[in-house]
């Protein structure tokens, strides 16, 4: 028997009105965007639209992206639900039209294919991120369809996912072949729950069951296909990235980079490039979701286990191995290098999301949390203008010469040769309302806490609700039924809180936490108020003693945000404090300080710099000092310097 799955809300029925999330969302409409569109068309990349579609346009020397130019379609398309903006409009129905017009007649869409290399459809899928680029593009143009109702986007969109049902198969003639980097598999399930067209969903069934199979009378595509191509083209990779290819040979393992080694339903641990994963991870979901399969489940299941033991950094992201931007070993989590990409820990809050809809859970809510407010955040400035690739847990500006090193940055990039993480960020901060609460029969989940007006799709029908908080900085959180029905509200429970109340029109009731949620379930009535109270004192947070690197150390969290110390509140050398597990950590209010942040300081012991040899017989001396932290989506938004979030600690009771 197919299990229940629960219900996102449509973005039309969920509006976000205030807390820090919405402060994001504004600073999404008023800079990121519009930031973000004046580099795609400056570098090139809706030039190169323009001269798919037929128009005659400057020739650029270094041609922009215009893989992300369906990210930022779609982060374009929630930004106009958000705020009204004429002129913004026009230039998305522009770019959709021009989509169209450069979409040939079997629905291929590929700008930079149809431009450089045309008759290399579909030959390279190892490396060409060939239907990547086709993945969001259907993704941007469906979101101008659900948003603004734009059939002409619509139209677009059912020519890709056409295309690809009409090339890609078991049939015989048809490529039985899947690209290097999944992403296709989310859009293909967008595309079927738009139209309810079951040959969409059969082609997403395609990918995720034909991915990583072989045998004596099937060979592993990619093994086909480089020997074809070394054969035909005397080069087993197409295109500009056959050096790169080349290059990285060796590291692709038997294919675990791409989520390739094994069939979907015997992937147990998360290995390889890590938004690869990911977004794997996330077709899989989507396929159990819609067909009840219990072995894709258990894959899942598994899957995120796997990166709960041994494979999240503390700040939520995921993927500590610079050189392949992969999944490294469990418990390997070095603080000075790990890459922790944006994409990545996007792809895991997404993965995250849809393990909610498939069974409940606050386990996954707290993951999501985790990654959204300390890693996807700390992604871009506080202006919005600047970005983070990777996310470290520690920074010493001196040592980033180094080659295992060369990802990291003490500042934040204008923009990047791969300018992935940009318009992902974008996207997902746009659409913040879908994954707050989720719906079940006759039940309300709320997962994400923001202040929130949303309509609730219950069987006995709509019911509207209001959420009103200042979470993460505040613990308090207010919701208001406006309409009559009963139904069960159930409210998240967080693992860090260790107290929390619940009041119902004012009065504590008693309630406990089943699976992270506590529940009301009642007759409803207008005006009728539930206050949950979360406890956040600040807290210390200790790895596991496998973690090799953070061995003897501690961090500080405040309810889910995670903070770190920055060398423009301590000096340098960070290296040099040590936190004694005595010291009191107290929390501040700051108005004035990186947008207005709660900071947290502890009296901490600092080893004193003297001249000298470079080593000695005796101990160096100390300090007393107070250290001070901001929370870790605030750095780097002032001057340049170091960054730590673990802290050797002197354990006075030994």
């Amino acid at each position: 028997m197919k299990r229940e799955v629960l219900k996102e809300l449509p973005l039309s029925a969920a509006a976000l009105t205030g807390g820090m999330l919405q402060e994001y969302q504004q600073l999404l409409v008023e800079e990121m965007l519009p930031y973000q569109i004046e580099i795609l068309e400056q570098g090139g990349a809706l030039d190169m639209i323009r001269r798919a579609a037929g128009y005659r346009v400057p020739e650029r020397t270094e041609p922009g992206r215009p893989t992300d130019v369906g990210k930022l379609l779609e982060a374009t398309a929630y930004a106009l639900l958000l705020r009204e903006d004429p002129a913004l409009k026009r230039k998305l129905e522009e770019l959709i039209g021009l989509l169209e017009q450069a979409q040939y007649a079997d629905g291929y869409l590929h700008p930079i294919m149809q431009a450089s290399r045309p008759s290399d459809r579909f030959l390279s899928l190892l490396m060409s991120h060939e239907m990547y680029t086709l993945g969001h593009y259907m993704e941007g143009l469906l979101a101008c369809y659900e948003a603004l109702g734009n059939e002409q986007a619509l139209r677009c969109a059912r020519g890709i996912g056409d295309c690809l049902c009409q090339w890609f198969g078991t049939e015989p003639g048809k490529i039985r072949g899947y690209d290097g980097h999944p992403e296709v598999e989310l859009a293909l399930y967008r595309l079927y729950g738009c139209t309810g067209e079951k040959k969409y969903l059969e082609c997403l069934r395609f990918f995720v069951e034909e991915r990583g199979r072989s045998g004596p009378e099937h060979p592993h595509y990619f093994d086909w296909e480089q020997q074809r191509n070394r054969e035909k083209f005397g080069k087993p990779v197409l295109g500009e990235l056959s050096r790169w290819a080349d290059r990285h040979r060796p590291y692709w393992g038997n294919y675990e980079y791409f989520q390739a080694h094994l069939p979907a339903r015997q992937l147990r641990e998360p290995t390889g490039h890590a938004v690869r994963a990911t977004y794997f991870y996330c077709g899989m979901a989507d396929l159990a979701m819609e067909t009840g399969d219990e072995e894709l489940m258990e894959a899942c299941r598994s899957l995120w286990q796997g990166f709960e033991q041994g494979n999240v950094a503390l700040n939520g992201s995921i993927g500590q191995d610079g050189f392949w931007e992969g999944i490294g070993r469990a418990y390997d989590l070095p603080p000075d290098y790990s890459y922790n990409e944006t994409c990545a820990a996007i792809g895991l809050f997404l993965f995250g999301h849809r393990m909610m809809r498939l069974e409940p859970d606050g386990a996954y809510g707290d993951q999501m949390e985790l990654s959204l407010y300390n890693t996807v955040l700390a992604g871009t400035s506080l202006d919005g203008r600047h970005y983070f690739y990777c996310n470290p847990l520690e920074v010493w500006p001196h040592s980033l010469y180094r080659y295992d090193k060369i990802h990291i940055q003490a500042r934040r990039y204008e923009w990047d040769d791969c300018p992935c993480c940009p318009p992902n960020e974008a996207r997902l901060l746009g659409e913040l309302g879908r994954f707050a609460v989720l719906s079940g029969r006759q039940e309300a989940w709320v997962n994400l806490y923001t202040g929130l007006r949303c309509t609730l799709p219950l069987d006995s029908g709509p019911v509207r609700m209001e959420m009103v908080t200042e979470y993460p900085r505040e613990g308090r959180i207010r919701i208001t039924v406006l309409d009559s029905a009963r139904f069960t509200l159930r409210l998240r429970i967080p693992a860090w809180c260790r107290e929390w109340r619940l009041l119902l029109n004012g009065e504590r009731t008693p309630a406990a936490a089943e699976k992270g949620f506590a529940a009301l379930e009642r007759s409803w009535q207008p005006g009728d108020c539930a206050v949950l109270e979360l406890e956040m004192p600040c807290r210390r947070v200790y790895a596991d003693p496998r973690a090799y690197h953070l061995a003897h150390q501690t961090a500080v969290m405040r309810g889910p945000l995670l903070y770190c110390a920055e060398q423009a509140d301590n000096g340098e050398l960070l290296s040099r404090i040590l936190l004694p597990d005595s010291s009191v950590l107290e929390e501040h209010w700051e108005e004035d300080l990186l947008g207005g942040v709660y900071t947290v300081t502890a009296e901490a012991r600092r080893a004193m710099l003297q001249e000298g040899p470079l080593y000695r017989a005796g101990p160096p001396a100390w300090e007393k000092m107070q250290l001070k932290l901001v929370p870790y989506y605030t750095w780097a938004n002032r001057e340049e310097g170091e960054m730590r979030v673990f802290f050797p600690e002197i354990r006075t009771g030994l």
